[in-house]
């Protein structure tokens, strides 16, 4: 069962209409070996960027951007394929157009790879103008399996 095996964690809800940056929760990934980042846009009624950042606490104390990989489709209506965009160090630009779908995956060696402590992430999207979407996160291969996935939210 995916939710046994993973935390799925409703991170932006619901940013209707929002014009400005929107951060999603900031997670923990002291217990979790990977992070998946879905931004799905209803209305992107505007162009913007997709970032990860990653923080040394929960409060993202120490923000700063992160490597990451990412696919996206850019009319889930004409199709579900996705595109591999590659790795990024740094945000991703979408384009204006209703009912995209963005994938953004880090594994948490690549994030934790660092002197500083950094075991938080949170996804930042930036629109131009008004757009609607929802920010969902998967955190899966958990460290310390359980019949319920463990929190990452503190």
């Amino acid at each position: 069962m995916l939710a046994q095996r993973t935390k799925i964690i409703n991170a932006d809800p619901s940013a209707t209409g929002a014009a400005a940056a929107s951060s999603g929760d900031w997670v923990s990934l002291g217990k979790y070996n990977h992070f998946t980042g879905i931004v799905n846009f209803g209305d992107a009624g505007a162009s913007g960027t997709i970032a990860l950042y990653k923080g040394t606490s929960a409060t993202g104390a120490g923000a700063t951007l992160t490597k990451f990989h990412y696919w996206y489709n850019t009319s889930t209506t004409a199709s579900d394929t996705l595109v591999d965009g590659g790795e990024s160090t740094s945000a991703v630009a979408y384009s204006s157009g209703d009912n995209q779908l963005w994938i953004i995956e880090a594994d948490s060696s690549d994030i934790q790879a660092s002197a500083a402590d950094y075991d938080f992430v949170s996804l930042r999207t930036t629109p131009t103008g008004a757009c609607n979407f929802a920010v969902s996160y998967i955190l899966s291969d958990a460290r310390y399996a359980d019949d319920s996935p463990p929190t990452a939210i503190s």
